[in-house]
């Protein structure tokens, strides 16, 4: 087994006590998966992990935490609503949870069981659309499009059903007039093989029209992955199969796709960027851009494992592999290929600054510090002595050389043997729960 899966292994077994405080990465090693950069909020920088949010209010000098205690427990699939509210979002197994005041207290939505993707409407802080499993008169389940009208609190009756059968994989309003409504689905043929479709709403869900299958996308499954933030009937999806995975582009509102670009392994971000140039990011590392609109794709970086890209006054920052490419979130300037990072985990001050929080995710926090060896608070600096918050939260001291993290228990020696080989069983059958569902959706 490699070094660093044993040092892994050690470190868990450490801590094991603490362990169940902290639901830890889902299962899975630490990672980012979400990038958001609210509009109206010049510094902010939002990331989205597998163990809660990290939020920067000072273009990435300082980060801190907002633990899944608080939010919800496996939560992912973060969004923000339209400004001036900015509300955040969540989905877990256990529904829709909101926050409107900066990630510090979050709320289930009511009528919403059984969400499994989220919209904010990016022009009305007002209105969310979800998909959801609803119950028809018959008893039975399907998926359905239902709406909220007070900003994501409650749901009310379904807009729309799918077809008998059919699995709706995703939901987008388009930013300008008249914002339609896209939603990926797909039903089976004789053989029991995806069709993909789309059904798009151009009146506020009041109606849907339901594409043909098309051809280009054969026996895929689609997932949204943009609606053109200037032109409503550009869309672009991701659609995968066994062999691998492809970006897909419609300039008809979904009713024809030509594939732009393929690739065997997997997608995992997209952006369409304010020049109008196109940049695709894939699992083993490449980063690509067009800029004639996906006919072709040129090579900026193959060095970079990006999980999600976000632009804001021309400048490119990405969620990268914190492990595998020594940052967490970056930033660039010449348009993905040179990197500089703004974050990596062991940087991370604690959590975000509310009372509620240094409650719930204290304990939590003891935890992550040996976790990811928290050594340091931000950027540019650790964070003061004399700064009480940072004590009360137990501030990371520089971790010891050799097992890499710095240590607050020891588990006797048969359930640390107890806890190595639970540990190596569940390291053989990695799952990564909701990254994975969120990776699936639009690879943003």
């Amino acid at each position: 087994m490699p070094a660093m899966t044993w040092r892994a292994l050690l470190a868990l077994c450490a801590i094991a006590p603490a362990l169940p405080s902290l639901a830890r990465a889902d299962g899975a090693f630490p990672d980012s998966f979400q990038l958001i950069l609210p509009a109206d909020r010049a510094h902010q920088l939002v990331l989205g992990t597998n163990f809660g949010l990290v939020i920067s209010e000072d273009d990435g000098v300082t980060w801190r935490w907002v633990c899944e205690e608080a939010i919800a427990n496996y939560a992912g699939l973060f969004e923000i609503g339209a400004p001036p509210s900015d509300t955040l979002f969540a989905v877990s197994p256990a529904g829709l949870f909101l926050s409107s005041d900066g990630a510090c207290t979050w709320q289930a939505a009511t009528g919403g069981d059984g969400i499994t993707d989220s919209f904010p409407d990016p022009s009305n802080p007002a209105r969310v659309v979800a998909l959801a499993a609803v119950t028809t008169d018959g008893g039975a389940a399907v998926d359905a499009v239902i709406e909220s009208t007070d900003g994501g609190k409650s749901f009310g009756h379904a807009l729309w059903t799918a077809p008998a059968g059919a699995k709706l994989t995703g939901i987008e309003v388009g930013r300008a007039a008249p914002h339609p409504i896209y939603v990926t689905l797909y039903g089976h043929d004789a053989e029991q093989r995806p069709q993909p479709r789309i059904a798009r709403s151009t009146d506020g869900g009041a109606s849907f029209q339901l594409t043909a299958p098309s051809p280009a996308l054969g026996m895929a499954t689609p997932r949204l992955a943009a609606i053109d933030p200037d032109d409503p009937t550009i869309l672009y999806l991701r659609v995968s199969d066994a062999g691998g995975e492809r970006l897909a582009i419609s300039t008809d509102g979904g009713a024809s796709f030509r594939v732009a670009f393929t690739t065997p392994s997997r997608l995992t971000a997209f952006l369409r960027r304010a020049d109008k140039s196109l940049l695709v990011a894939t699992q083993d590392g490449e980063l690509r851009r067009s800029t004639d609109g996906g006919k072709s794709f040129e090579l900026r970086s193959s060095k970079v494992h990006v999980r999600a890209l976000a632009e804001r006054a021309g400048r490119l920052f990405a969620a990268a592999d914190n492990a595998n490419d020594g940052f967490a979130v970056g930033v660039s300037d010449d348009a993905g290929m040179t990197w500089q990072p703004l974050l990596r985990f062991d940087q991370l001050c604690g959590p975000v600054d509310c009372p509620n929080l240094h409650k719930t995710c204290a304990e939590p926090w003891h935890v992550l510090i040996a976790t990811l060896s928290i050594s340091g608070c931000g950027a540019a600096a650790d964070v003061d002595a004399g700064d009480e918050r940072s004590i009360d939260l137990g501030r990371a001291a520089p971790p010891p050389r050799g097992c890499g993290c710095a240590l607050g228990h020891r588990a006797p020696p048969a359930s640390c043997a107890l806890l190595l080989l639970a540990t190596m069983f569940a390291l053989s059958r990695r799952r990564s729960g909701m990254r994975r569902r969120a990776r699936r959706r639009r690879g943003r």
